[in-house]
């Protein structure tokens, strides 16, 4: 979730926060190889 509450643990917290960036870098990289194709 989206939420930080008392008991929660901030390595936990971070490694949320990564694993949730790294699927959208995925997606953006994906789109640019794409454009970059279609360009070409």
């Amino acid at each position: 979730g989206a939420g930080i509450v008392a008991d929660s643990d901030p390595q936990k917290e971070q490694e949320e926060t990564e694993n949730k960036a790294a699927g959208q870098l995925a997606a953006v990289a994906l789109a640019e190889l794409l454009a970059a194709e279609e360009r070409s």
